[in-house]
């Protein structure tokens, strides 16, 4: 994993986040498995990310929901949607802001993406 993990993500612009992957990927050189963070609160962003770490060769991306815009289920759904369906890699959904939707959502069950 990148530096992402660390929550500095926010401090680059995008740019910078990928030349962080370049770095990552070549200081590994193809030893360790690498994935980006992918999350934003654009989801245009996100989906750049996503399509940049496919083409520079990270095995898989990884995102949450993005914070500091409130979200409801359907968005939520739908920006997970969109980073998927623009790459052929492996998605990791994670939750590591709290709660990301209220129990009472109207979507219902979650479908897999």
């Amino acid at each position: 994993m990148s530096i992402h993990q660390n929550s500095i993500r926010h401090l680059f612009d995008t740019d910078e986040r990928k030349a962080f992957l370049d770095l990552a990927l070549e200081s590994v050189d193809g030893l360790t498995p690498v994935g980006f963070i992918v999350e934003s609160s654009s989801t245009a962003v996100s989906m750049d990310l996503a399509k940049y770490a496919e083409k520079v060769g990270a095995d898989y991306i990884f995102t949450t929901v993005p914070y500091r815009i409130p979200h409801t289920g359907v968005g939520i759904y739908e920006y997970f949607k969109a980073i998927n369906d623009v790459v052929n890699l492996p998605v990791l959904v994670y939750n590591g802001h709290g709660p990301i939707w209220s129990l009472t959502d109207p979507i219902g069950p979650w479908p897999f993406i």
